[in-house]
């Protein structure tokens, strides 16, 4: 899948730690917010996946 642009708002101490991690992993903090962000998206997901199973086991107990 091919990329698109995103541009945010984020507190300039946020965005001086990330300058600051960027440089240690020498990577640019784009792509340290990238992964960031799929990391949070993942475990949402995961989250839901969980969530949905307990309640289905929720309701199989109470039927």
């Amino acid at each position: 899948m091919g990329e698109v642009p995103l541009s945010l708002h984020i507190e300039a101490e946020t965005y001086r730690r990330l300058e600051e991690e960027a440089q240690r992993q020498d990577v640019s903090p784009a792509h340290i917010a990238e992964q960031a962000l799929t990391w949070y998206l993942e475990s949402r997901k995961h989250q839901r996946q969980l969530l949905s199973e307990h309640a289905a086991e929720a309701n199989a107990v109470l039927s």
